[in-house]
């Protein structure tokens, strides 16, 4: 038994390397290895069942459920806010090929993005954005500035997939990605960046790296600013400890029924 879970280990890591993880097959691994080390809870199973022919039935049945149910189980919050995004990763990369990668957090109750002095990445309110006509107030602008880098900034890249959020491209609602709701495509205020997007998670919307290059000709340079539009998705996986209490119930329910049918 223990080869078998040394496999598992060994193909989530393949998976890894050749680059095509997928958050899925992870679920199901994770959810076997969890139920690998639930030993306390077979010992309970064994006493309710009493039947070492029918352990294995719904040992496997278990497994075959959670696997089903957990490839369907990603849930997608569309409403999610600036100070929600924690620990995403902005890489600014400069005319002289260095770079430099800084980390996202909340800095007020609104606002949130990274700042070192040198150049910085700010958003407020709702990623999706919104005007506030009582304020004439355009929330969900992203903001990139070069405050005092001797080198103009050529690229820009958030990978946000890393703290499981995802950029929506979409603006309709017809191919989305159910629970993604309507998207944005990207806007910027200048027109010689271009953006692309990798690390898909669910085509063709959802998508956990955002790619901000400008043309050869053109950078931005110290004291100019970059303004853009871009939406971002949460997605998020139930607890397996959730779905394995319930299958322990319902074994459970079926041994009392079975133990009450004999008498």
């Amino acid at each position: 038994m223990s080869g078998f879970f040394t496999r598992l280990n060994e193909f989530e890591i393949t998976l890894l390397v050749i680059g095509r993880t997928s958050l899925k097959p992870l679920v199901y691994l994770k959810l076997v290895l969890f139920l690998h080390c639930c030993a306390q809870d077979v010992v309970t199973i064994i006493s309710l069942i009493g039947d070492v022919q029918m352990l294995k039935k719904w040992t496997l049945g278990i497994i075959l459920l959670s696997t089903s149910l957990f490839s369907q189980a990603t849930l997608i919050n569309s409403a999610v806010e600036a100070v929600d995004m924690d620990g995403i990763t902005v890489t600014a990369f400069f005319a002289d090929n260095s770079q430099e990668t800084q980390i996202w957090s909340a800095l007020t109750s609104t606002i949130a993005g990274v700042d070192n002095g040198d150049w910085s990445l700010m958003l407020e309110g709702n990623t999706f954005g919104d005007f506030d006509q009582a304020t004439n107030t355009l929330y969900g602008l992203w903001t990139l500035t070069n405050i005092a880098v001797n080198q103009d900034i050529v690229g820009l890249t958030i990978d946000a997939g890393i703290e499981g959020f995802y950029f929506d491209i979409l603006s309709g609602t017809l191919l989305s990605t159910p629970g993604s709701e309507a998207g944005r495509e990207f806007v910027a205020s200048d027109d010689t960046v271009t953006a692309t997007f990798d690390d898909v998670f669910s085509e063709p919307d959802l998508y956990g790296t955002l790619n901000i290059a400008w043309n050869p000709n053109n950078t931005l340079a110290t004291g100019q600013a970059l303004s853009f539009l871009t939406d971002t998705d949460k997605a998020e996986i139930p607890e397996p400890s959730t779905m394995f209490s319930f299958a322990l119930g319902l074994i459970a329910l079926t041994s009392l029924r079975r133990k009450s049918s004999g008498k």
